[in-house]
C-alpha cells in the first residue's frame, strides 16, 4: 500500500502529478507525455507581502527615478485581490541633465554676474502611497527544459494614491499588468509594468 502522505506530497508538488505521469509513460513509453493539472497554488483568503524595486523610463528628460518599496495584498479568491503599496524614490540626473548642469556651472564661473546658461527644471518624485486592485484572468505553468515546472498567474492592476514630489503632493493614477511566477507554495516572483499619471509642477506652470 502506497504511503498516503507521500502521494499527497507528490500530487501537490509544483510541476507534480508525477504518479499520473509515470503511469502514462508506462502505458506508451514511445510517446512524450506531459500533464496539465488544475490550480495547485490556492490564494482564497490569503495574504501576500513582498518587497519591490521599480525603475522608470519615459517621463522627465533630465532625471531617472528608482523606487524601493513594500506592498501587501489580500487575495479574496483566485481571481481578485486588493492591496496597498508604499515606495521611496531615489533620483539621478540623466546624461543630458548632467550636461546642462555642467554647462550652467561653467557659464556661472566665467560670468558670475551675468550667466545665461539654462539649468534643468526638475520636479522629482520622493515617495508614493497607493491602493490597488488586481484581476487574475489567466493561470498556467511553464516547463523549464523539461526539468522543472513553475506555475504562473497573469494579471491586470488598477491603482490610485498620492505621489510626494519636490513641489508637494499630487494624486496619481496607475494602470498596468504583470506575471507572477510561483516557485513553491509560499514564494513568488512578480514582473510588472505600470503607467503612472500625475502632475508635476514647474516654474512656468504645470504639465
Amino acid at each position: 500500500v502506497a504511503d498516503s502522505g507521500q502521494m499527497e506530497k507528490d500530487f501537490d508538488n509544483l510541476g507534480g502529478n508525477r504518479i499520473f505521469l509515470e503511469k502514462a509513460k508506462a502505458l506508451n513509453p514511445e510517446t512524450t507525455t506531459t500533464v496539465v493539472q488544475d490550480r495547485i497554488v490556492d490564494r482564497v483568503r490569503r495574504f501576500e507581502i513582498s518587497g519591490e524595486y521599480a525603475n522608470t523610463f519615459g517621463g522627465d528628460t533630465y532625471v531617472r527615478t528608482g523606487t524601493f518599496g513594500v506592498n501587501g495584498q489580500f487575495h479574496i479568491n483566485n481571481n481578485w485581490s486588493v492591496g496597498a503599496r508604499y515606495g521611496m524614490s531615489y533620483n539621478k540626473l540623466t546624461a543630458e541633465g548632467d550636461d546642462l548642469v555642467a554647462r550652467a556651472i561653467s557659464d556661472h564661473q566665467k560670468n558670475p554676474s551675468s550667466s545665461t546658461a539654462p539649468v534643468p527644471d526638475i520636479d522629482y518624485p520622493k515617495n508614493i502611497m497607493m491602493g490597488f486592485v488586481n484581476f487574475y484572468p489567466l493561470y498556467g505553468k511553464i516547463s523549464w527544459l523539461g526539468k522543472s515546472v513553475t506555475h504562473f498567474d497573469v494579471y491586470g492592476q488598477l491603482g490610485y494614491g498620492t505621489m510626494s514630489l519636490k513641489s508637494g503632493s499630487a494624486p496619481v493614477l496607475s494602470g498596468g499588468g504583470g506575471i507572477g511566477l510561483w516557485w513553491n507554495q509560499n514564494m513568488t516572483t512578480r514582473l510588472q509594468m505600470n503607467y503612472l499619471d500625475y502632475t508635476a509642477q514647474y516654474y512656468n506652470g504645470s504639465i
